[in-house]
């Protein structure tokens, strides 16, 4: 492996609750930490909770090293693999024998010429990254989701169990499945973060001559949950290029914006409706034409779904760029 990014850990492990971090694991400290007040409360009921999630985490970090080392060799070759007639699951050996992919450079001669765990084999060079996501979503209708999925060098992985076990490398949720620290989650942070009223601004952005992009700007809001629309002359809206994204803030509000092209001439029609759990009443805002944005107080309400994501990668650092993995698991897991 080739030395890593000089003050960066080369493994790191993030837990997330709707978009919020809310704990954290680096290869440079090696503990988990809280990174909000109210999560340690939420997890007390499991003795020595960080202690044991620190140790989960360097298994993880250990398995992910491997892991790295398997998918080069089986992505990109090897000039020293034997030429055996081997499944796709299994690893040549020089003497044309065949073992699973899982057990090369685990510092075990299983290959009986002991090709599996040369120096040339299991020392890769250049950048290389590994990402994985574990997580779990509670819709408001009850439904339950649980996903994984994995990224090499910034490119989805859709064939990876059949070198690894997923088992392996993955979120261990102690105490709880996924959806049961979800739910207990969410009942401590609502406990302990009080609704926030956001700011609210109206903007109009000129396209071309005959279209505006109207865009209701919310920020600053908790919870997370959201209802907003257009109403045109007190209708609802229902256009497929009406755009509402919600996106968390540093501080652990979320702020969201909702966008619409409309004709110019009719833009006075147009009211941003927001619903939320800081408000007495829906507040309509009419549209209001201005050269500056129009400040409102208001939030956002009803989410689709909210997750518990834990996000781990591990990165192997020489001359390769780096390339951001997609976004974001099967067991009652959430990332690694």
């Amino acid at each position: 492996m080739s030395e890593a990014i000089p003050g960066a850990p080369r493994y790191v492990e993030i837990g997330y609750l709707d978009g919020q971090p809310i704990e954290r694991y680096d290869s440079k400290s090696g503990k988990m930490h809280p990174l909000t007040p109210w999560i340690s409360h939420s997890v007390s009921l499991m003795e020595n909770y960080w202690e044991v999630q620190s140790s989960l985490a360097q298994l993880n970090e250990e398995g992910f090293e491997h892991f790295t080392v398997i998918l080069e060799r089986y992505y990109n070759g090897y000039d020293e693999m034997g030429t055996g007639t081997c499944f796709v699951n299994e690893f040549s050996c020089k003497d044309g024998s065949c073992i699973l992919w899982g057990y090369i450079c685990d510092m075990n001669e299983d290959c009986r010429d002991g090709s599996d765990e040369t120096p040339g084999l299991c020392n890769i060079g250049g950048l290389h990254t590994l990402q994985c996501v574990d997580g779990c979503e509670l819709s408001d209708d009850g439904t339950e989701k649980l996903y994984h999925r994995e990224a090499y060098d910034g490119k989805e992985l859709t064939d990876w169990d059949i070198v690894w076990d997923i088992y392996r490398h993955r979120k261990g949720f102690w105490g709880q499945t996924c959806i049961g620290w979800l739910r207990r989650h969410l009942e401590f942070q609502k406990k302990n973060l009080p609704t926030e009223a956001p700011d609210v601004k109206l903007i109009h952005r000129p396209i071309n001559g005959s279209l505006e992009t109207l865009i209701c700007k919310v920020n600053g809001f908790f919870p997370k949950d959201i209802n907003a629309f257009w109403l045109k002359d007190g209708k609802i809206v229902d256009d497929e290029n009406i755009h509402v994204k919600v996106v968390p803030n540093a501080d652990g509000t979320y702020q969201a914006r909702l966008t619409i092209q409309v004709d110019p001439t009719e833009a006075q029609h147009y009211e941003c409706h927001i619903d939320h759990a800081s408000l007495n009443e829906p507040l309509h805002k009419g549209w209001r034409w201005s050269d500056s944005a129009w400040p409102i107080v208001g939030s956002v309400a009803a989410a689709v779904a909210v997750g518990l994501v834990v996000v781990s990668g591990l990165i192997f650092y020489t001359n390769k760029p780096s390339v951001a993995p997609s976004e974001q698991p099967a067991d009652e897991t959430a990332m690694e």
